[in-house]
């Protein structure tokens, strides 16, 4: 009879362990996506930790996990920091120009509806705010807008150097409001944003009103009224080429256009 030896005796063990070892991973089931891992906070020497947490909300499948994070990218757990993080740097979620990345957009007007009548002069106008924004109005200290209304709530409106303006949260909003007077004035200034005019002129004691250049709205005819602005187009096309199967191109096109209302064929 052979004598089992010390050093026999480990090897067997260690044979043993393992064979019990993998066959212990055999049976276990796959780690599924719905885990992950994430750091731990550090121990009481300062070393990081990383531990196998549980279930984690919105990593169950691709479409919930799409729904799981905000448009800054942030998953659920970091959202409730995302006012902090972002305080008095708001307008970095804003909508960047897409000539200058150092311009962003914030506030979205869309067209000016004016009313024109012997008593004064109506306005509405729809904003798409991005983020908590200040927005003109029309008007001026001297023509100090009233009964102005965001949607069906009253809006508190403050004299911004000069000019009537609100603050609006991020969301769709319809401003409306009014222009009252005895006498009508020579003229009205209107918000600088706004590019879009409709005029109602329901008056009879007005000419032919018409804005100028530098935003205003005149009422009564004046002195040295300005010139046509000249015609002008300018397009830039911008390409990117993305080496795929298939080629695949990325095409902006940057038009800008000034002067009289007319058609252009490109």
């Amino acid at each position: 009879m052979k004598r089992e030896t010390p050093h026999a005796r480990a090897a067997l063990f260690h044979i043993v362990a393992a064979l019990l070892l993998g066959l212990s991973f055999c049976l276990l089931p796959p780690l599924s996506p719905a885990y992950a891992v994430r750091p731990a906070p550090l121990d009481q020497n300062g070393r990081g930790l990383r531990t196998l947490s549980g279930p984690v909300p919105g990593m169950a499948d691709h479409g919930e996990r799409a729904h799981a994070y905000d448009r800054t990218g942030a998953p659920p757990s970091l959202q409730p920091w995302i006012p902090w993080v972002l305080y008095g740097q708001e307008d970095k979620t804003c909508t960047l120009a897409s000539d200058d990345a150092s311009k962003r957009f914030c506030s979205w007007p869309s067209r000016l509806r004016l009313e024109l009548t012997d008593t004064g002069i109506g306005f509405s106008q729809e904003w798409l705010i991005e983020t908590r924004s200040l927005v003109a109005l029309p008007g001026g200290r001297n023509q100090w807008p009233e009964a102005v209304r965001d949607g069906h709530a009253a809006g508190i409106v403050l004299d911004h150097d000069g000019t009537p303006s609100m603050w609006l949260l991020p969301g769709h909003h319809v401003i409306t409001g009014m222009l009252s007077w005895q006498e009508p004035p020579d003229s009205i200034t209107l918000p600088a944003a706004t590019g879009i005019f409709t005029l109602i002129n329901r008056s009879h004691g007005t000419g032919t009103p018409f804005i100028d250049r530098d935003g205003k709205l005149w009422l009564k005819s004046r002195q040295g009224r300005p010139s046509p602005e000249l015609d002008h187009v300018s397009l830039q096309v911008f390409r990117k080429l993305r080496d795929a199967v298939p080629l695949q191109e990325d095409l902006h096109l940057l038009l800008t256009v000034s002067g009289s209302p007319r058609e252009v064929l490109l």
